[in-house]
């Protein structure tokens, strides 16, 4: 009686994927990129621009390549490229205070505004 040896080779479904770092920064070069053509979009009257959800497009383009984690502001922000930080670090680092935690910020007596979208501004004499 023969017996016969089959050996198989077991690849992994990614093998052939550039390193992690690499993935990485492809994720946030496409981020940026998608946030920049939002932004040099012309801006239509009838065709009125949506806001981007920047979480969603992490999420997006973090299963797109593949990487562990989304990416975290600072490496989108140093993405960007210098000409369109004005425009597109607006978007990315905005982000409301509560009311429940502003007296752990400033006391009343400062004068502080808080306008209609719940953001804090304070005064230029402060």
């Amino acid at each position: 009686m023969a017996t016969t040896t089959v050996t198989a080779t077991i690849r992994k479904k990614d093998a052939n994927l550039p390193p992690e770092n690499e993935r990485f920064l492809r994720c946030c070069a496409d981020i940026a990129n998608a946030l920049i053509e939002d932004h040099e979009l012309p801006n239509d009257p009838r065709n009125p621009r949506k806001d981007i959800n920047l979480n969603s497009l992490r999420s997006k383009f973090s299963k797109k390549h593949k990487i562990a984690s989304v990416p975290p502001l600072t490496a989108i922000i140093a993405a960007v490229p210098e000409h369109y930080k004005k425009y597109i670090l607006p978007r990315l680092i905005a982000k409301p205070i509560s009311e429940s935690h502003l007296p752990l910020f400033l006391p009343p007596s400062h004068g502080l505004i808080l306008s209609q979208g719940r953001h804090l501004e304070l005064p230029l004499w402060l």
